[in-house]
């Protein structure tokens, strides 16, 4: 699936954590992760999954906010 049919999934309200993780996937393959960043934190946020936690950080990497990174990665090793 494309980075836009996961967002639409993502946003009409499919927070399954597989359906996030190829989100995240998908915007690191598209060049989107500054769209599907705030989606993959908050799913982070509520499941307290550590893989969405790292799926975050990866996201934050791309877009260069390395503290971001480093904090979402920390969270994911604490959980």
């Amino acid at each position: 699936m494309t980075f836009l049919a996961r967002l639409r999934q993502v946003e009409a309200g499919d927070r399954d954590p597989e359906t996030v993780f190829d989100l995240a996937a998908a915007a690191l393959a598209e060049g989107e992760e500054e769209r599907a960043l705030p989606l993959v934190r908050a799913a982070a946020e509520q499941s307290g999954d550590p893989s969405l936690w790292q799926w975050a950080g990866l996201l934050n990497r791309a877009l260069d906010e390395h503290q971001a990174a480093l904090d979402c990665f920390a969270e994911a090793a604490r959980l």
